[in-house]
């Protein structure tokens, strides 16, 4: 410090003792991977709503001109993957590690609807970068708050 001159003297003691609180919260990620799972959930959900490749955005492929005139003879929607509803309330999240969490199903026909093959490919599960975003943005307001 100066001699003549003017000084702010700080107690770092309270920081650190709130620095180590926040260490210890931070210590429990599982409330945050809980909203971070809700939030890939929801973004998936709203992929049947909107009958878009979550990461993409793009459309999903129609369905058949005869498949579609079945499903609307036996009043089904002509939304794809929306005949019964259970692959759409399958979707779920699951804490998989001290540092991860991930959304999916445990339908035994998701996969061929996710990935292609037999089916035409038609995408439910993914994050855009704008998903990402809003992530980190959710990770970033919990830590603001003191990892509660």
């Amino acid at each position: 410090m100066a001699e003549h001159g003017a000084a702010l003297r700080v107690q770092t003691k309270e920081v650190v003792r709130g620095l180590g609180r926040l260490g210890d919260s931070l210590a429990d990620t599982r409330p945050i991977l809980k909203n971070v799972g809700l939030y890939l959930a929801e973004i998936s959900k709203q992929s049947f709503r909107d009958a878009t490749d979550p990461s993409t955005g793009q459309s999903w492929k129609p369905l058949s001109p005869a498949y579609r005139e079945w499903k609307a003879a036996h009043g089904y929607s002509a939304t794809p993957l929306t005949k019964t509803g259970q692959l759409r309330r399958s979707i779920h999240h699951m804490i998989t590690g001290r540092s991860s969490v991930a959304a999916g199903t445990n339908v035994k026909y998701g996969p061929a609807h996710q990935f292609g093959g037999k089916l035409p490919k038609r995408p439910f599960l993914g994050a855009s970068g704008r998903d990402m975003n809003e992530i980190q943005q959710i990770v970033a307001r919990w830590i603001a708050r003191g990892a509660r």
